[in-house]
């Protein structure tokens, strides 16, 4: 009895070492994709700061999601809390934007590297890509418009179910989900040159080619070929589907993101997602 009871503990302390070696590797290998080094290109940008630039940034802030994480104000807010996933919070920009250059700036948002070469993980930037000088320009202006309060949100911190998911590429970080590229949004030539500019604010959630992310939950956009002007439009006001139901990411992100699109420019991006509709296979 003595013999079985020696093996069996044994056997238990074999398998907690494993265990505490498992997790042990699973941290390292996460923080050697957390603290990867990415190549930059080099930026140039400098911002020369007016009214309207500003107020072309704050349109653009609001319509790529920038408040969601950084709140209202842009002091930092605790958008996810899931222990064993993460917990992260957007940043408090009023005082993280003034460390920064304009060159640097442009290069977190649009490559999403930061100075010491490591890439960021959860803000959007394959989304950011996607906007022109003119365009990073006027959001940095925005940003640079506001003074300095608040006080400065801790880092994210990870959990071993989003650790796993670093490993095994559930998750990503942006340079890395930028590097894997795609096709991108297709160009139907000028005349949908606007509603493929809007497209733009989908990409977050729906994918650099619209086809939708599992990691969002976020279906391809086919189905928005499907709502007719008025039922997008009230998707897009709303968050409601063409059936009235509340959608989940729809329904808290549209009301707040999209309300400052005319109907002219809901148009525009309709006849866009009709158009896609049309030409894909």
């Amino acid at each position: 009895m003595q013999v079985v009871v020696r093996w069996a503990v044994r056997g238990l302390v074999s398998l907690f070492i494993l265990a505490l070696v498992a997790i042990g590797a699973l941290f390292l290998l996460s923080d050697r994709e957390l603290h990867r080094a990415w190549p930059i290109r080099a930026s140039s940008l400098h911002v020369a700061s007016t009214p309207e630039r500003v107020a072309e940034g704050e349109r653009l802030a609001t319509v790529m999601g920038c408040r969601d994480c950084h709140g209202a104000d842009l002091t930092g807010r605790l958008f996810f809390d899931e222990p064993q996933i993460a917990r992260i919070w957007g940043p408090n920009l009023t005082r993280l934007v003034p460390t920064y250059t304009d060159a640097q700036l442009d290069v977190l948002l649009r490559q999403g590297v930061r100075p010491n070469g490591q890439g960021v993980l959860i803000m959007p930037s394959n989304a950011f890509a996607t906007l022109d000088d003119r365009e990073i320009s006027a959001l940095i202006a925005f940003v640079r418009s506001k003074a300095p309060t608040g006080e400065a949100r801790p880092p994210p911190s990870y959990g071993l179910l989003g650790r796993i998911g670093l490993i095994v590429g559930q998750f990503a970080t942006e340079p890395a989900m930028i590097a894997k590229g795609g096709p991108g949004l297709p160009d139907f030539g000028p005349q949908f040159a606007e509603g493929r500019s809007l497209a733009r604010a989908c990409t977050e959630c729906h994918g650099a080619n619209l086809t939708g992310t599992a990691q969002a939950g976020a279906p391809d956009l086919l189905i928005g070929a499907s709502y007719s002007l008025e039922e997008l439009t009230t998707l897009l006001r709303t968050g409601k589907s063409n059936s009235g139901r509340t959608l989940t990411l729809m329904g808290d992100s549209a009301p707040r993101r999209f309300n400052v699109w005319s109907d002219a420019e809901i148009k525009a991006l309709h006849d866009y997602l009709v158009k896609r509709a049309e030409m894909t296979p």
